[in-house]
């Protein structure tokens, strides 16, 4: 199995001709924007840390919010 992170995902929509592709945290069943840098940012501190933090932390919820998000794109 193969998580992308939002950087892996924005890279592949570009790639493959979509204009924009904005991210979206879900929270109390809807989805709101957020910034993609924000995730971005969020992902790459993350990728930093040693995994053990790296579990502790994602558990958390407002990472867990952060980290689970959907990203849409358009042409």
């Amino acid at each position: 199995m193969k998580e992308y992170t939002v950087t892996e995902l924005g890279a592949m929509f570009r790639c493959t001709g979509f204009s924009r592709a904005p991210v979206y945290a879900e929270a109390k069943g809807r989805y709101l924007p957020i910034p993609g840098g924000f995730a971005r940012l969020i992902e790459g501190s993350l990728g930093r840390l040693p995994s053990r933090i790296q579990k502790r932390l994602v558990r958390a919820l407002p990472l867990r919010l952060l980290l689970d998000v959907r990203i849409v794109g358009f042409r």
